[in-house]
């Protein structure tokens, strides 16, 4: 496992964004079945502001990382945390419906300030499809953001 130094990289490979409240923040590279708990591992761990009741509760360490992926942990009392890639363009890394403010639902196709009420009132979500049953979101508008959103 190595931090990315922009290099194209190996097939075995996948490349993940770590971020948020993580002593070292970056996009790491890390061999295929590689756990999200060894990604954090590879950043640093996590940051003495982390937020580590949302970390044991909605964050699974054990699952494996996903290429492209990205890894942000919250900071306490739901707080962005600063970091060099702060400013990053949000529309190509996934959005966590479980942490994500009413302005960053609303980025999303479909989705309004009520819907976006209605998502945050409804947290949290084990799986994205809950947006349809709990959410009561409409299929159109789920499988228009399916991939644009996360739950880790």
């Amino acid at each position: 496992m190595r931090e990315e130094k922009g290099v194209e990289s190996d097939s075995n490979m996948l490349v993940v964004d770590v971020g948020g409240a993580v002593e070292r923040p970056g996009v790491y590279e890390v061999p295929h079945g590689s756990r999200i708990g060894a990604a954090l591992i590879l950043a640093g761990g996590l940051g003495v502001e982390a937020d580590r009741e949302w970390v044991g509760r909605y964050l699974n360490l054990a699952e494996e990382v996903k290429d492209g992926s990205k890894i942000f942990i919250p900071g306490e009392s739901g707080q962005q945390v600063a970091n060099s890639n702060a400013g990053s363009a949000t529309n190509t890394s996934s959005i966590n419906i479980n942490t994500a403010s009413v302005a960053e639902l609303d980025s999303l196709w479909g989705i309004g300030e009520a819907r976006a009420n209605t998502i945050i009132a409804n947290r949290p979500y084990s799986l994205v499809e809950e947006l349809v049953t709990k959410a009561k979101l409409p299929e159109n508008v789920y499988d228009a953001i399916k991939d644009q959103v996360t739950i880790y």
